[in-house]
């Protein structure tokens, strides 16, 4: 049996229906404040303008959700079967087997992470908006959003679920090992300035960096290490003992 998958109707009323729960309260509010005296009908007009800002701004989080969700899933139809994936959108057709999977991460709002926490988080108008990120072995990747499928009833295994206040579509979100990949490369640059700038410092100088980690942060204590371990291995055994010492500190 194959399961077919694409915006409906059905799932852009699930996507906003936290929203729709809200919009209600706004008429009752105005009219328990007309039947109270509150404000009389003169000050309706006034009224009826702060409840439509106030919903403007509480719903701008779920219309910019909505919007892009439709943009980007459109034209797009998946197909899954118990061998085959079947991935129509704006750049063609794609085929693929359920081992051809290298990772599946559903993205979800923040509240959802009460199941795990138990934090008492409130719902908000964009709570139930979300999307699963497809990445396939070849390096392609594919979004499916709350527009066209259940989060809570996915075609794929879930390898790994990200929590966000307001899940957008993240196209250049950065690995954990890239940044950390990244991170290294800034270290080294790092030393390498400091060796070149430390080159011709004397070796008691380069200690005294060296043993004084309050003062001088990693790197270029890293340097100056890296410098006397050079000096010390073009010296005579016995020139380096004199000339530098030790680095075991």
């Amino acid at each position: 049996m194959t399961d077919k998958f694409q915006i409906n109707g059905r799932h852009q009323f699930k996507s906003i229906r936290e929203g729709l729960i809200l919009v209600p309260l706004g008429p009752v509010g105005l009219l328990v404040g007309l039947f109270w005296g509150k404000f009389g009908v003169e000050d309706l007009p006034l009224m009826l303008t702060v409840f439509g800002l106030y919903y403007l701004i509480l719903f701008s989080p779920a219309f910019y959700l909505h919007i892009t969700y439709l943009i980007d899933n459109w034209d797009t139809q998946l197909s899954v079967d118990k061998e085959e994936i079947k991935i129509q959108g704006k750049k063609g057709e794609f085929r693929y087997r359920q081992e051809d999977i290298e990772k599946t991460e559903l993205n979800l709002g923040i509240y959802y992470k009460n199941r795990i926490d138990n934090r008492g988080r409130w719902t908000t108008p964009w709570t139930n908006y979300g999307y699963l990120k497809l990445k396939l072995k070849d390096g392609k990747e594919f979004y499916f959003t709350s527009l066209m499928i259940d989060l809570d009833k996915l075609p794929f295994p879930v390898t790994s679920t990200r929590f966000r206040f307001t899940p957008y579509i993240d196209r250049d979100q950065v690995q954990y090992k890239d940044f950390k990949a990244h991170s290294n490369r800034i270290k080294q640059d790092k030393i390498a300035e400091y060796e070149e700038r430390f080159n011709d410092v004397a070796d008691d100088r380069l200690l005294e960096k060296i043993n004084n980690p309050t003062r001088f942060e990693f790197e270029a204590r890293k340097a100056a290490e890296n410098i006397l371990e050079r000096r010390k291995k073009l010296l005579p055994p016995t020139q380096a003992i004199s000339h530098g010492g030790t680095l075991d500190n």
